[in-house]
């Protein structure tokens, strides 16, 4: 795991951190990183081989099979997106738009904080 600091952006604040999990075949790894970002936010319950969504207790898994969890179970994986874009809102620069942005981000499925970002810089740019 390592925390990337970003210097400059014209998205949002500079000087935020992140920490992203590496895969070293695959780079970063979405599901990883995102489900550390739930630890570090206490979203995550559980110890051991029996970890769990707070908000969705019912569906025990362990470290080692969250990614084979995340792939297989449909209302699982839409738990874990749904947590995830719900921290991410804190992130976002919401330029004045504050309902607009809750609105559109509850319809999306967000997954991760690139994605986020790209939304973002996107939606700026077409608005131009």
């Amino acid at each position: 795991m390592n925390t990337i600091t970003f210097i400059k952006s014209r998205t949002n604040r500079a000087g935020q951190e992140s920490s992203v999990v590496f895969n070293q075949y695959r780079g970063i790894d979405n599901v990883y990183t995102n489900y550390n970002l739930l630890k570090q936010e206490k979203l995550i319950g559980g110890a051991g081989r029996s970890f769990y969504l707070i908000n969705y207790p019912d569906v025990k898994f362990s470290q080692k099979e969250l990614k084979k969890k995340y792939a297989t179970d449909k209302d699982f994986r839409i738990a874990f997106k749904k947590e995830v874009g719900n921290v991410l809102r804190q992130y976002i620069d919401i330029d004045n738009n504050e309902d607009d942005m809750d609105n559109n981000l509850e319809e999306s499925n967000v997954s991760s904080k690139e994605e986020v970002i790209e939304r973002k810089t996107s939606r700026s740019k077409s608005s131009k």
